[in-house]
Formats: C-alpha cells, sequence, structure tokens
C-alpha cells in the first residue's frame, strides 16, 4: 500500500492492466543505492523526466487540486494523526494549526534542498502545481479538483476511453475533526494571508476564493 498524504486519491487501477506500461528504466520507490536516480512518494515531474528521460512527456498528466486554505487544514490533521489532537479542546486545536501554518509557509534551508534534488521550486511545501511543472511551464493534462471530484474524474475517463468513478471507500477520514470541516473557522485574518501569499501560484492558475464559493477552473496556462 503506498503512502497516502493529505489530499490523496486512491484510484483501482491495476498497472498491470494499461496498455503502455512504465517505461522499464523506471525505479519506482524510496530512494536506494542509486540515489538520487529513483521515483519516489510525490515526485515532481522534472524528476520523473529526470529518471525516465524525456520520452514521459509524451504520458498524460493528470493531477489533483484542492483549495489551498482547506488543504492546510487537512495537511495539519495528516501531520498531527500519531498524536490526541483531536482529543483537546477546539480552541487549543486552533492554537496549534496557527503554529503550523507559520511553518509550512516558509521553506527551511533542509527543505529547499530536499526540493531541489526533486526538481520542485516551491514557494513553501504546501504549493501543489510545481509538481507538474517542467522547465517553467506547466505540463497537466487535466485537473481533478477535489471539490468536484465525480464530474472531474469522468471527464478524465472520457477522455482516455475508459470507465472511471468517484471511489466509494473513503480514505483518512477519521484523521480529521468534525468540527474542521468548515476550515474558515480555523483561520485569523493573519494565518489567511500566509497561505494566500505562499500558495499564490496555485491560487492564480485555479482561481481558487478563500471562502470556497466559487468552483475553482484552470485559468489561462
Amino acid at each position: 500500500m503506498p503512502h497516502l498524504a493529505a489530499g490523496d486519491l486512491v484510484m483501482g487501477v491495476n498497472v498491470d492492466d494499461l496498455e503502455n506500461p512504465l517505461p522499464t528504466q523506471a525505479q519506482v520507490g524510496h530512494y536506494s543505492k542509486g540515489w538520487p536516480r529513483t521515483i519516489r512518494v510525490h515526485s515532481s515531474l522534472s524528476r520523473l523526466v529526470h529518471v525516465m528521460g524525456e520520452d514521459i512527456l509524451s504520458y498524460k498528466v493528470i493531477t489533483l487540486a484542492r483549495n489551498p486554505w482547506d488543504r492546510a487544514v487537512s495537511e495539519f490533521y495528516d501531520n498531527y494523526r500519531n498524536t490526541d489532537i483531536k482529543s483537546h479542546p477546539l480552541e487549543v486545536q486552533r492554537e496549534t494549526f496557527t503554529r503550523f501554518v507559520h511553518k509550512v509557509s516558509r521553506l527551511t534551508f533542509s527543505r529547499r534542498l530536499i526540493d531541489r534534488l526533486e526538481g520542485r521550486n516551491r514557494a513553501c511545501r504546501m504549493v501543489q502545481s510545481e509538481l507538474c511543472n517542467y522547465k517553467g511551464r506547466f505540463r497537466a493534462d487535466h485537473v481533478i479538483f477535489y471539490e468536484s471530484l465525480g464530474h472531474n474524474i469522468a471527464e478524465v475517463g472520457n477522455a482516455l476511453g475508459i470507465d472511471l468513478k468517484l471511489p466509494t471507500q473513503k480514505a483518512k477520514g477519521e484523521w480529521r475533526a468534525p468540527a474542521s470541516r468548515d476550515w474558515r473557522s480555523f483561520y485569523t485574518d493573519e494565518t489567511r494571508a500566509l497561505i494566500a501569499q505562499c500558495c499564490r501560484v496555485d491560487i492564480d492558475l485555479y482561481g481558487y476564493q478563500y471562502d470556497g464559493d466559487r468552483l475553482p477552473n484552470l485559468q489561462n496556462v
């Protein structure tokens, strides 16, 4: 079972059933003795090209996007999943979240080094779109938005000529406190602005708004 991080989507697709399997030289897994010429969890498109060669650019690139403010709350609970954070009063959870936002809205030297090895150029670890960036260009052929999963999954299926439906099973649904479903209750003006600043690339690319009242859409690329 692969490691799942906040915002991941699990689809029941068997790689053995694919008409065009991965290139034979692909080394799928965590860093090994061949470091860093391997693919690891959430590797960027730049990393894939580095490992497999530019032929991989002929593949369809599909990515997932989510409202950055909502995703930050999910990321928070994902990071604290092995703690008793949900048993604390909501106010304590909010205070802990505020500290978390201050942490993820900037990049430390070690995080910058890791991102450089991974081929990413992110303003912070919350930025998603850079995973599909290659040589300064956004290369995703399809974007599945968390806010319209069923519709976008069906669109991708139609484009690929296969029947794709929204999975019925949920993963990690119990990690997030029920009271956090309205992510806006977790934010102060300061933390709202921090996420807006560090995730500006995603917000501009997908047209996200803080209140989430408008569905996102891929803007001009």
